[in-house]
């Protein structure tokens, strides 16, 4: 007897290699820039500054409509008429309008012309991809995780080519951000055919009360995310205003990133279980046994992720010099303390659970009161250390506001749940 397919078993599969291929392509391309001999470190700090603004901008104007799609389903409606077509509407609008901010506040913080081509096309490749994700959660909503999947593997493949090629014929730095920029354009226009194919009505559509339905349901969830990647992005802003100095940004930043792709994969993951999660939890009441088995779940993949996390944080510290050097090449060696500094926030970083179990039970403004109390924090600490020790001040002020972050969610669950840890107690974790 021929044995059925486990659908769920393929999920997963397809969202580990989604949650691969992600990380990859956000992390393969400071590489390749960095490895690019026509562009200067002077350069690679203004690629990645106008990256983070634009990361930082593109998701608040994405208002966590694709989180919300994801959720509830593409057959949402209001007043009779489809979420998902005003979403798109909505979207079009957003990312415009950011762009456009994103573009004046790069050239203001660098002292840059607004019509630069380095600043142009590398803050629009950035909302191209957004658009993309957005686009890849009703894959999610339709539990078609194979052709997410499969837009992810082509935005790759697609970068990797542009890029390379880029690489071998010494390209200057404005016509690489060209590359990238119709590299991201190519990505977005497979990812609209495919949604074409599988959804068959993505046309813009434009109702008042619905608009209005869909960005108060949305709120909580476009705050909750603004404020989170905020703590990962401020303290670079910050730097920018202050220092002015690109230089820096690189180095900080070329730093940073090594830190931040070692995160990406729970965060990627968290948002590749949402699904299951919550049509978990949407078909049971949530006071009752199913609530403890998700938590038990939860607790499982809080205890893997921070030892994990505590193992890939004294890699980095011991091995700091040499994973620059191999990244990045010997003209980014100064940034070898930053990194030793960021690794020991890798730890902080992997309270993936924390954010889901918020998520799956709808504690999004719990969510974004700790992330706020947790970016004035950054931001106070941020503007003091900065002015005083630069780049170092700044990966200081990012030990300062993860530790305080992670603290809170401590304190939340035992206000929710009577117990601080989900999974691992930190102070045992070594015996685990």
């Amino acid at each position: 007897m021929k044995k059925k397919p486990n659908r769920v078993e393929e999920s997963i599969i397809y969202s580990l290699f989604t949650a691969l291929f992600q990380i990859i392509s956000s992390f393969s391309i400071f590489i390749i820039l960095a490895r690019i001999p026509s562009v200067s470190i002077s350069e690679f700090g203004i690629f990645t500054y106008s990256f983070v603004i634009s990361q930082l901008i593109s998701t608040c104007c994405e208002f966590g409509m694709g989180t919300f799609l994801a959720k509830n389903g593409l057959k949402t409606e209001y007043d009779g008429s489809i979420a998902l077509n005003n979403c798109i509407s909505i979207h079009i609008i957003f990312m415009l309008a950011g762009w456009l901010a994103a573009i004046t506040l790069t050239s203001h913080f660098l002292e840059l012309s607004p019509l630069s081509p380095i600043v142009l096309f590398s803050t629009a490749s950035i909302f191209l991809q957004t658009s993309s994700r957005f686009f890849h959660s009703t894959f999610q909503a339709q539990r078609i995780f194979s052709v997410e999947m499969r837009c992810n593997a082509v935005e790759l493949i697609v970068l990797a080519i542009s890029l390379g090629i880029a690489a071998l014929l010494t390209i200057p730095s404005n016509n690489i951000a060209l590359i990238l920029c119709l590299s991201r354009l190519l990505s977005l226009i497979y990812t609209l055919l495919n949604a074409q194919k599988y959804i068959t009505n993505i046309l813009p559509a434009w109702k008042t009360s619905v608009v209005k339905s869909v960005l108060r349901d949305c709120l909580p969830l476009a705050a909750t995310f603004a404020t989170s990647l905020a703590m990962t992005n401020l303290d670079t802003i910050i730097m920018g205003a202050l220092v002015k100095n690109q230089d820096a940004i690189a180095l900080y930043q070329a730093s940073l990133r090594i830190v931040m792709v070692s995160s990406i994969l729970p965060i990627v993951l968290a948002k590749s279980l949402l699904p299951f999660i919550r049509h978990d939890v949407s078909q049971y009441n949530v006071k009752n046994d199913q609530k403890r088995n998700i938590i038990f779940d939860l607790s499982i993949l809080n205890k893997c992720s921070q030892q994990i996390g505590v193992l890939i944080s004294i890699f980095t510290y011991y091995q700091s010099s040499n994973i620059i050097i191999i990244l990045y090449g010997d003209s980014f060696s100064s940034a070898e303390n930053i990194l030793k500094i960021l690794s020991v926030t890798i730890f902080l970083r992997f309270g993936v659970a924390y954010n889901l179990y918020m998520i799956s039970f709808n504690y999004h403004w719990l969510r974004f009161w700790i992330s706020s109390i947790n970016l004035l924090i950054l931001l106070v600490s941020s503007y003091i250390l900065i002015n005083y020790f630069g780049s170092i001040g700044a990966a200081y002020a990012s030990i300062l506001s993860y530790s305080s972050y992670l603290f809170s969610y401590w304190i939340a669950m035992y206000y929710l749940e009577r117990k601080p840890f989900l999974g691992t107690n930190p102070i045992f974790l070594a015996l685990y």
